[in-house]
């Protein structure tokens, strides 16, 4: 539970986003295990945004045809592609976690496992 009885994703969701995170961050070192759940809820929803603004990003440099300036020399500079579909990247991850790879909670959460 957060503060004074609210819980943090409905702080989250009201706005509340730096507060939360400097919360969680307190209450982190103290009390890891009771706020792990409503740490859990938080961070899926700020992933979830993530994912949201770059697939808004993708497709608006999309329609507008958006071209880089210069070839992709490293990973980080290539251009945005077009990402598989959430249900086949889930299907790919659960055939990765019953072969027992590890897999970070972030990316979990990224593509909403």
């Amino acid at each position: 539970m957060g503060v004074d009885g609210v819980e943090y994703l409905d702080r989250y969701l009201r706005g509340y986003t730096v507060e939360i995170c400097g919360d969680l961050l307190k209450r982190g070192a103290e009390d890891y295990g009771a706020i792990l759940p409503e740490a859990e809820k938080v961070f899926a929803e700020l992933v979830g945004r993530v994912r949201h603004n770059l697939e808004v990003i993708h497709a608006e440099l999309a329609r507008i045809d958006y071209k880089f300036w210069q070839p992709a020399g490293y990973d980080f500079e290539k251009p945005l592609l077009s990402p598989v579909s959430s249900a086949e990247l889930a299907k790919l991850l659960a055939e990765l976690e019953g072969k027992k790879v590890f897999m970070p909670r972030s990316l979990q959460f990224f593509v909403g496992l």
